[in-house]
């Protein structure tokens, strides 16, 4: 004879959400209007932490490819690592400074500016290009975490008009009517 055996139901486990930052690009501008193959411009970007925590030794990194790396502190336990990584800078590339921007800490509701020198490179052809941003920083673990996003920046050629002369205007005498061979 088997006598059942029943138990009780048991909670489910579920995992805790720890609160973070989270970084994005509330808006950007360019002071050049229009971007054009060799333009050197400037590109101010407006960062906003719509997380819960504040973020801590937040890197702007142009062009994105962030891998983030972290290394042992010698004691068993994880250290924040550097940025490691190949940015896209085929078409729009930084002066007078890398790729890396660094803009400290970034609050909770806080808008913080970053800005950067690029130029277009000669070689690019009229289009919408989509440039990567990343945003590596320190969470609350003391973890590096990042934070992809893009936008968008326009380049334009505009029309080049040449004009010269088909036969040899003659001379000119000033103030008197003559026809220009264009």
């Amino acid at each position: 004879l088997r006598v059942p055996v029943y138990s009780t139901a048991q909670p489910t486990a579920t995992a805790t959400v720890q609160p973070r930052s989270q970084l994005v690009v509330g808006g950007y501008e360019v002071d050049v209007d229009p971007l054009q193959p060799g333009s050197i411009f400037n590109l101010s970007v407006d960062v906003r932490n719509l997380g819960a925590v504040n973020a801590h030794d937040v890197t702007m990194v142009l062009g994105g490819g962030v891998i983030a790396s972290s290394s042992q502190d010698g004691t068993g336990g994880q250290q924040a690592g550097g940025v490691t990584g190949s940015a896209d800078l085929s078409i729009f590339a930084p002066l007078g400074t890398s790729n890396l921007i660094y803009i400290d800490e970034v609050e909770v509701g806080q808008i913080t500016k970053a800005s950067a020198q690029l130029i277009v490179n000669v070689s690019a052809n009229p289009g919408a290009y989509p440039f990567k941003i990343s945003f590596t920083y320190i969470n609350e673990k003391g973890e590096r975490v990042v934070d992809d996003q893009v936008i968008t920046l326009l380049v334009y050629s505009l029309p080049k008009v040449e004009i010269n002369f088909y036969r040899s205007p003659g001379f000119f005498l000033a103030g008197q009517m003559n026809a220009v061979p264009l």
